[in-house]
């Protein structure tokens, strides 16, 4: 009655028959564990979770749908009945449920692939839109060529091909991703090794082992999580790869009936799905006769296609059991973090202070709050710094956690409030911070950018505002970027002769300039360890930073500590002996209520007083003016403030400049750079919504007693339109001559003095490029080239401005960053060869690019006014 096709061996039927439900239970236990596993380990990545659970659902309905039909079937040809529907039925359920299985394996092996290869690539990151997408994808395809392999009538060979492609080609994407894998784990620990020195030394461990070698230069990846927190993790990753291996090998029994099923479709000719039982035998016959007509050609076939589909599943088994093997193992080092993304991966370097550990923030690896010297508090108030490089004065114990700025140093909160008694910051903050690029194509040391924050020498700090080296920066640039905090104002500028006679050098003042001296000897000693080349190191400092880099330039102890220096808007007016400082400072003394009979007495008062004390003592409202009273006006003649940066005869022993000019300073390569409108930052006149009636009168009350009937002189030397600098306003016209007089006209005077002095050569540039929209630094809406402009710009905006820039913006940023990329790098060649060493020429950064400007160029006829009648001495101090 039934063709002889629709019969099995019993032998044969009891072993398929057994296969077939051990793997069921086998299958359905392993995919209930994997869900329930995933639903336990909530620290999962999101992708795997999606995928896990989907591909648990395939292979469940596999277990629950299609194994039970197919030991039905076995069992209906064991008795030599055909159960042609349900026969169709199992096709269809298997079609849908193992080709979404393949199709999950295979979207996952392509996940792993990119998320170890590039772990930081945002466009890896799977959003919830993507992941719906991809499963509408992995159960819609199988559903679609189910369903019309079904009811299409078509040739059973063309079908039996397009399943064997289609097996093949989701088998070959899990082999060939995770082969990729295998071949780039040797390469990645390679790489790994080179870039990053693994020193990891406990307490409990020798000197030795705890020092690295010299061949060591960076750092190693490192996990910072809690050991109970990182073990349960291990557990619950270890658990998850033993499911799935679970899973894997049940699926190698039944990969023989799968052959099966194939071999069974090449059988016949067409497939007939839905057809009467007399109607399917009759094909059946004619396929068995077909057959017995060429049985030696069929065995050959069938012989091959065993081999075939042997190698096929040998090959899936081994590429996902070794990937599985990969993605465990694949913990132990910075891939993993895509599986794990709330795990904080951190870095650990020794120094000889001790052992630090740094954090990944972004394409940088960063040190916060490293401390160089000890706290300068009690007796080392008014003292130079002592070096934490050495046992007898450690500045910490065991491991420092470098993941948090340090304390800024003590100051008044100028910007938030007049009151003098609020104060913040710490005397205790004697901090620097490291940036270091992530990724490295070489072993090669990078150079070192320090950055020296300004702030009139009375505030601020290294990490102010986001004013700093970042890693967006130092990745781009291939840098290592380096800032740091220094004392301020009472605390690192207070020159007394009562603190003179108590020092061995018999002068007092400039601490904090020692503290830098300092910072740099710390980066010459320790920055190879973070990929810094300690003989490549370029100074860059704004407003009093620039004014410190011309300490630094003076003074002998910071003598190769660098060897290139960028001074923006520095203060080129440093003439003040430490002994006129401490007499100005007398009325700093009767501020303190330490007016004394003796010097002793008068130390011993001082160093009782409280951090809040001596802040409130600073004589901001009367001479000598430690903040400068009218630094963003005219100035007004005769009146003069003190400075608290002073020529102490041991730090800085001469007056920068005349030390440039008797070539006794330390003679490197310097950029020397101002903005045009510095004053526009807070302008104490605002003529926005003035005329040109009441600019004049304004210029001829501050400037007659200067010039006399020279006023109109100046008036119309100001009055013309320059391309470069954009539509003339009284506001536009006040903020250019008021920064001449201030800056820009005595810069020229330093960059004058350098070029003389120097062998190395001298660059002068400045800045005319406004910003696009106005912006407020300090509570004053600014448009044209303000103070700050150019550094804000070269730390890429930062967010705490709340600015955001223009495609102008980023094109000066480009601009900047290019140029003083070269200098850094000591490939100094200016894309426009015009640019040469001052006084030849000058380099204008504008609105429309860069523009060079020969024999000095910028303002020359208004600065040579302002010198000649003897505006130099009312030059910013600080």
């Amino acid at each position: 009655m039934f063709n002889s096709s629709c019969t099995i061996r019993s032998l044969d039927g009891v072993s398929a028959f057994s296969v077939n439900v051990l793997s069921a239970l086998f299958g359905g236990f392993g995919n209930i564990l994997v869900c329930f596993t995933v639903y336990s380990s909530f620290r999962l990545h999101k992708t795997w979770c999606y995928f896990i659970c989907s591909l648990s659902v395939a292979d469940l309905l596999v277990n629950l749908i299609v194994q039970p039909m197919e030991a039905i079937l076995i069992v209906s040809r064991m008795t030599g009945v055909c159960q042609v529907i349900l026969r169709d039925a199992f096709r269809l359920a298997a079609y849908i449920t193992c080709g979404a299985s393949l199709m999950n394996l295979a979207f996952m092996s392509v996940e792993r692939l990119l998320a170890i290869s590039r772990p930081l690539s945002k466009r890896q990151i799977l959003t919830r839109r993507k992941m719906l997408f991809i499963q509408l994808v992995t159960w819609g395809i199988p559903c679609v060529l189910g369903i019309t392999g079904q009811v299409a009538r078509k040739s059973t060979k063309l079908s039996s091909i397009l399943i064997l492609i289609g097996l093949a080609g989701c088998y070959g994407v899990i082999l060939s991703s995770y082969g990729i894998l295998l071949l780039r784990a040797k390469a990645h620990f390679k790489v790994s090794h080179r870039m990053i020195a693994t020193f990891r030394p406990h307490e409990n461990e020798d000197k030795k082992r705890a020092t690295p070698s010299s061949k060591d230069r960076v750092f190693v990846y490192r996990n910072a999580t809690v050991k109970k927190r990182r073990e349960s993790e291990k557990r619950a990753a270890r658990t998850v790869a033993v499911v799935i291996g679970v899973f894997t090998l049940s699926w190698v029994p039944y990969g023989k009936f799968v052959w099966k099923f194939l071999t069974e479709m090449g059988r016949s000719r067409e497939s007939t799905p839905f057809l009467p039982i007399r109607e399917e035998l009759e094909f059946e016959s004619e396929g068995q006769h077909s057959i017995r007509g060429s049985s030696k050609s069929c065995l050959l076939k069938q012989r091959t296609k065993k081999r075939i589909a042997f190698v096929l599943t040998a090959a899936a088994f081994v590429a996902i059991l070794s990937g599985l093997l990969y993605y465990y193992f694949s913990r132990k080092v910075k891939e993993y973090q895509q599986i794990v993304l709330e795990e904080t991966q951190h870095i650990t370097v020794t120094i000889k202070a001790g052992v630090i550990r740094g954090k990944f923030e972004g394409d940088a690896v960063v040190f916060k709050g490293i401390p160089y010297a000890k706290s300068p508090v009690g007796n080392l108030r008014w003292r130079a710094p002592v070096s934490c490089d050495d046992d007898i004065n450690k500045c910490w114990n065991g491991t420092l956690d470098a993941s948090e700025f340090g304390s800024w140093c003590a100051q008044q909160d100028v910007l938030h409030t007049p009151d003098p008694t609020k104060v913040i910051g710490s005397e205790d903050c004697l901090f620097l911070n490291v940036w270091t690029p992530k990724h490295r194509s070489t072993e090669k040391l990078l150079p070192v950018l320090v950055y020296i924050h300004g702030g009139f020498l009375m505030y601020s700090s290294g990490d102010w505002n986001g004013l700093h080296p970042s890693p967006e920066m130092v990745s781009k640039m291939k840098i290592v970027g380096v800032s740091f905090n220094y004392r301020l104002n009472v605390f690192g500028f207070l020159a007394l002769n009562s603190l003179a006679e108590a020092s061995s050098s018999k002068s007092s003042g400039n601490y904090g300039f020692m503290d830098q001296v300092l910072a740099l000897k710390w980066v010459k000693a320790n920055i190879h360890k973070f990929g810094g080349d300690p003989k490549s190191v370029t100074l860059i400092g704004q407003s009093s930073g620039g004014t410190s880099e011309l300490a630094l330039l003076a003074s002998p102890g910071a003598a190769g500590l660098f060897h290139r220096a960028i001074i923006m808007s520095a203060s080129a007016v440093y003439n003040k002996s430490w002994e006129d400082a401490a007499d100005d400072n007398k009325i700093f003394i009767k501020n303190c209520d330490c007016v004394r009979n003796s010097s002793a007495a008068e130390r011993d008062c001082l160093y009782q007083l409280t951090t809040e004390k001596l802040e409130a003592a600073i004589p901001w409202d009367v001479y000598p003016y430690w903040r400068m009273a009218d630094f963003m006006d005219l100035p007004q003649k005769n009146v003069f403030c003190g400075a608290v940066a002073v020529v102490d005869n041991v730090v800085v022993p001469k007056p920068p400049l005349l030390a440039m000019v008797e070539g006794e300073a330390n003679d490197v390569p310097l950029i020397i750079g101002t903005t045009a409108q510095e004053v526009n930052i807070k302008p104490v006149k605002d003529f926005s919504n003035s005329t040109w009636e009441d600019y004049s009168v304004y210029m001829k009350q501050k400037l007659a007693p200067f010039i006399g009937k020279n006023v109109s002189l100046v008036l119309a030397m100001y009055n013309k339109s320059e391309p470069s600098e954009g539509t003339l306003s009284p506001q536009f016209t006040y903020s250019s001559l008021a920064s001449d007089i201030r800056v820009s006209c005595p810069n020229d005077v330093l960059a004058l003095n350098a070029s003389q002095g120097f062998k190395s050569p001298v660059y002068r540039y400045v800045v005319t490029n406004a910003p696009s929209f106005p912006m407020n630094v300090v509570g004053f809406p600014a448009t044209f080239a303000f103070h700050m402009w150019d550094l804000i710009t070269l730390f890429g905006f930062p967010p705490a401005f709340r600015y955001t820039p223009s495609p102008g913006d980023h094109s000066f940023m480009r601009d900047l960053r290019r140029e003083f990329g070269k200098f850094i790098y000591n490939e100094f060649t200016f894309q426009d060869a015009s640019w040469k060493e001052f006084p030849g020429s000058t380099a204008l950064f504008t609105d429309s690019g860069i523009k060079v400007l020969d024999n000095h160029g910028y303002h020359m006829e208004e600065c040579a006014f302002w010198l000649n009648n003897g505006f130099f001495s009312y030059g910013w101090i600080n």
